[in-house]
């Protein structure tokens, strides 16, 4: 894959960092007589861990102060959110089987978005999420992270046994930068024309099988091209990626050019899967959010590129 020449010294920057935080010496030559390298370690590389354990705590107490709440809401009040709040109530009411009339001022609609908010924060381990943003942006400078619709399995264990649940609900998945290419294209901020919107890559290696289990199961309602995938070869070369694919995933405004009048794509996914008989494009479906997923994030910037 051809790289910027920034992001390579990017990777070269963050290589170090890894090293240093594991506290893995470089190669050297010792001197006739001595014996190990344990001095090594702790003259020539500076604190990192214990830096990162430090400011990752303070980000931690500073985000997540001491109680449940830590955070405020504020509704945003309409005619039509009212109407469906009183529409709501003659069905479904909020205590026993009587509906009850309740007038839903902006205290009311605020405690409500605060509770849904604290439910589906306790379907995962929505403090443990951030910690890792913090850490990748402490280290690196940059964190990334995706927030999407997932299915959580949900476990319980009482007197009566095992049981599971299957329950749908947003989430924010932390990813690494490593495997993020982020837009670096300029900003077309007060210009006239077209304004498009910044594209993020992903990249990880997958298992063919699951590829193709995905397809048969999205099918072509879900943007899948189930013939496509049936078609991809998996890399054969003895090692970790054996029997895997690389997956690349595109998301953001696209713009496919031809010679009289381009097409313009707005807040699209693309997926292309590089297997032994090359590239090939896999998926390809409109977000179904209105928003982009990817959520980018800084811990402190110091130039403008």
């Amino acid at each position: 894959r051809a790289q910027h020449p920034k992001r390579k010294e990017l990777e070269r920057v963050w290589k170090e960092i890894d090293r240093q935080i594991s506290m893995t010496p470089l190669a050297v030559k010792l001197p006739p007589g001595s014996k190990g390298t344990d001095w090594y370690p702790q003259l020539e590389i500076p604190w990192q861990f214990d830096a990162l354990e430090v400011i990752a705590a303070d980000a931690r107490r500073l985000k997540f102060p001491r109680g449940t709440s830590w955070y405020e809401t504020k509704a945003e009040m309409c005619d039509s959110y009212n109407q469906a709040w009183l529409d709501r109530r003659e069905t479904r009411p909020m205590l026993g089987d009587i509906p009850i009339p309740m007038k839903l001022d902006q205290e009311t609609a605020d405690t409500l978005v605060h509770a849904v908010l604290d439910h589906y924060h306790r379907m995962y381990d929505f403090k443990g999420a951030m910690d890792l943003l913090d850490a990748e942006a402490i280290k690196y400078g940059t964190y990334v992270a995706r927030v999407k619709e997932v299915r959580l399995a949900k476990f319980s264990y009482d007197f009566r046994g095992e049981s599971s649940e299957t329950v749908k609900g947003p989430a924010l998945v932390p990813t690494s930068i490593k495997n993020t290419y982020l837009d670096h294209s300029a900003s077309l901020v007060m210009q006239e024309g077209e304004m498009i919107g910044p594209s993020i890559i992903s990249w990880h290696w997958q298992i063919l099988e699951d590829v193709k289990r995905a397809a048969r199961v999205g099918g072509t309602d879900r943007g899948w091209r189930p013939g496509i995938v049936s078609r991809l070869v998996a890399h054969e070369s003895p090692d970790e990626h054996k029997g895997q694919i690389e997956v690349l995933e595109y998301e953001g405004d696209l713009i496919v050019p031809k010679e009289r009048s381009s097409i313009f794509l707005p807040n699209v996914r693309i997926k292309v899967a590089v297997g032994k008989n090359g590239p090939a494009v896999i998926r390809f479906q409109p977000n179904e959010m209105p928003f982009r997923s990817w959520l980018v994030g800084y811990y402190m910037r110091d130039d403008v590129t």
